[in-house]
């Protein structure tokens, strides 16, 4: 079950995953190929707000370690996403985007500061579907 990674793979072009990791793919990745570039391009997210509060120094470090110690193995098992969610934080930074998410009916948004195309990424989540 990778609702969570196949729902951000098809909003997020392969142009921008492209320029952005500095990689030249001719498709989109897989999920499981995803997270593991993820993983492997883990940075702080400090061009990053959470509802429109900064993320302090440590939680950004904690972010880190959660990503570095996410078992790519697991995703088969579905993405715990959280109202907060490290994966979509990294994803905020990593590719300049702006993402709303609607988490169990409650609206989150991750502004990055370096958003200059305005690109905007909406998902909808409850306990057990990502999309």
């Amino acid at each position: 079950m990778t609702c969570f990674w196949n729902g951000i793979l098809s909003k997020l072009p392969l142009s921008l995953i492209n320029k952005n990791l500095k990689i030249n793919l001719d498709t989109k990745p897989t999920p499981n190929d995803f997270v593991i570039l993820l993983k492997n391009h883990a940075t702080m997210s400090v061009d990053v707000k959470w509802n429109n509060e900064p993320l302090t120094q440590k939680f950004m470090e904690e972010n880190i370690e959660w990503i570095s110690n996410y078992k790519v193995e697991g995703i088969y098992q579905g993405h715990d996403c959280s109202t907060c969610d490290p994966f979509l934080l990294l994803i905020s930074q990593l590719f300049c985007v702006d993402i709303q998410h609607t988490y169990n009916n409650k609206y989150v948004t991750y502004t990055n500061s370096k958003n200059f195309d305005g690109l905007i990424l909406n998902f909808i989540s409850d306990t057990g579907h990502f999309w």
